[in-house]
């Protein structure tokens, strides 16, 4: 008897990572390393994934409705509003177009914590979406 499995794609995953310490009132660079991707049920056994056709890639990353706490976050378009979800290109990351600016003088003694929730979506599909990551940066 012969049973043949196709795979289905998987959603990746987001990584929860702490940012360097960032400078007061000074804009941080978001990369797609910062980003934490994976999508090793996607990735094939060969590079030590779960799977046997190769891993999918970024597509976008969706920044959900109030998802930006402490400051405001820039794409390639300019200013993202809090108040909707925001959907970013994979590109912006690549290039370091993606930008957290902490709202001025929001600093305290002993420091300030600012996060920017996120979910990556890889282009395996528009439903290929990942649980909510946190990216979190002191000041």
């Amino acid at each position: 008897m012969t049973v043949n499995g196709t795979p289905v794609p998987d959603a990746p995953r987001g990584a929860n990572n702490a940012a360097p310490t960032a400078t007061v009132d000074t804009a941080y660079s978001i990369t797609t390393a910062a980003l934490g991707v994976s999508d090793l049920n996607d990735m094939d056994i060969a590079n030590g994934g779960a799977s046997s056709v190769p891993a999918n890639t970024l597509l976008n990353v969706v920044i959900p409705a109030g998802g930006v706490i402490g400051g405001t976050l820039f794409d390639s378009t300019g200013a993202l509003s809090n108040a909707v979800a925001n959907t970013i290109l994979a590109t912006d990351f690549a290039n370091n177009a993606v930008r957290f600016v902490p709202s001025p003088d929001l600093n305290t003694a002993g420091g300030s914590t600012f996060k920017v929730l996120f979910q990556v979506r890889d282009n395996a599909g528009s439903n290929n979406l990942a649980a909510t990551s946190t990216i979190t940066l002191n000041v």
